[in-house]
């Protein structure tokens, strides 16, 4: 798990287009190149599609997760998913939502409560709203520390293929709880929509982010990097608790919660079984 490639390169030469693979074909060929044939299709076999729908012996279905299935039956349980360390992403969010439930809580004690200096109404309602919107944001940022997934496992259950989750809870230094569905159960909400320059700026970051990981000096011994590199963390983490970004978001039949996939993390090839998680922008 040291090696944690993002979503979009585990994914593009497998699914991007002929557009989005331009600067990819040099380094990359096609197996079904090799399958070329110039023979005239008067000429091939009329081979007929095969009415099987299960694999020969059993009862697994054909397709991503019946491979899913017959795998998770002779490894034992398989990590599809294993999300990076959110510690960062998880004291900004909580610094940033006590910020603006104390910015609230302050300024309509001093307009409201305890006010030194009368002021009109109209100034009144301006700080009361500025007031809700700090309270609503504060709650946004607290929110979306929950519902972090920590990994996704195929483990065999009853004789069945389940798909397990292990998500975060919102409440701080609580065990994550696990929920196990079926992977027929499992859909992708949001995708991960990755461009050329897209695609070049994760790969600046995860140039910058994995160096300093690889290294990994004490605080002491060059203690200039290990701040640059956990102030650079801070804003990457604060950027993503505002946007939102990185995140692929996945849903559960039955469950009216949202679940979020933080596709820096590891992803097995696996993952598939469940969804293609990236959507490719052709320029």
């Amino acid at each position: 798990m040291a090696a944690r490639p993002p979503t979009f390169r585990l994914f593009w030469h497998k699914f991007a287009g002929p557009s989005a693979r331009n600067s990819c074909q040099a380094d990359f060929a096609p197996s079904w190149r090799s399958f070329v044939t110039s023979a005239s299709r008067s000429a091939r076999g009329q081979a007929k599609p095969s009415p099987r729908n299960v694999v020969p012996g059993s009862s697994v279905p054909v397709g991503s997760i019946g491979r899913l299935a017959l795998k998770v039956a002779r490894e034992g349980d398989v990590v599809l998913f294993k999300s990076p360390s959110h510690r960062t992403y998880i004291m900004s969010a909580y610094g940033l939502s006590a910020f603006c439930f104390a910015y609230a809580l302050f300024n309509s004690n001093d307009v409201f409560r305890d006010a030194q200096i009368e002021r009109p109404v109209w100034q009144k309602g301006l700080f009361g709203g500025i007031c809700v919107t700090m309270s609503v944001m504060g709650t946004l940022f607290l929110v979306r520390t929950g519902h972090l997934v920590r990994s996704i496992t195929a483990v065999k259950s009853n004789n069945q293929t389940y798909i397990r989750f292990s998500v975060r809870r919102m409440v701080p230094f609580t065990k994550p709880y696990q929920i196990e569905v079926l992977p027929s159960e499992v859909s992708i909400s949001r995708r991960l929509v990755v461009s050329q320059d897209s695609k070049q700026r994760f790969e600046g970051d995860s140039k910058k982010i994995g160096s300093a990981q690889d290294s990994q000096p004490g605080f002491f011994k060059a203690p200039v990097q290990t701040m640059s590199v956990g102030i650079w963390k801070m804003f990457m983490s604060m950027r993503q608790i505002f946007t939102g970004e990185d995140f692929i978001l996945m849903k559960v039949e039955g469950r009216k919660q949202t679940f979020r996939v933080d596709s820096n993390g590891f992803v097995s090839n696996d993952f598939m079984a469940l969804g293609n998680p990236v959507q490719f922008k052709r320029s």
